[in-house]
């Protein structure tokens, strides 16, 4: 019977937590969207990582849309704890990096200013 209810739906961490089924993400696995520019299919507030082109290394860079524009994107980079922005052409953009993968949107949990809430500094928990 476990094996069926595997076939149905993965386990996810709403399931696990008690919540509803979350919704499968899009990961396209370095595939990118249809067409040479895959960065202008992708939505504004998208956050997705991916790996330059021509380049040998594990590291990725992951990059969040901030606003379009017909000519161009504004696209914010994570810079190890910090951030940067720039302007990009979408058409250079997409042959120059390989998608990777879009992340999953912020927990629906979280507070209004988009982090999860604090844990109580009274909890049995703390050490």
């Amino acid at each position: 019977m476990a094996k069926a209810l595997v076939r149905e739906k993965p386990m996810t961490l709403g399931v696990i937590q008690g919540g509803k089924q979350d919704e499968p993400q899009i990961k396209p696995a370095g595939k990118p969207p249809k067409g040479g520019d895959w960065l202008r299919e992708l939505g504004h507030g998208t956050r997705f990582v991916c790996h330059p082109k021509n380049t040998v290394g594990c590291w990725l860079d992951q990059f969040g849309i901030a606003f379009i524009l017909d000519e161009c994107i504004l696209l914010a980079k994570t810079e190890g704890m910090g951030m940067s922005m720039g302007w990009v052409d979408s058409k250079i953009f997409s042959m120059q990096y390989r998608l990777v993968a879009i992340l999953p949107e912020p927990d629906a949990e979280a507070g209004k200013d988009g982090h999860n809430s604090p844990r109580p500094t009274d909890g049995k928990d703390n050490d």
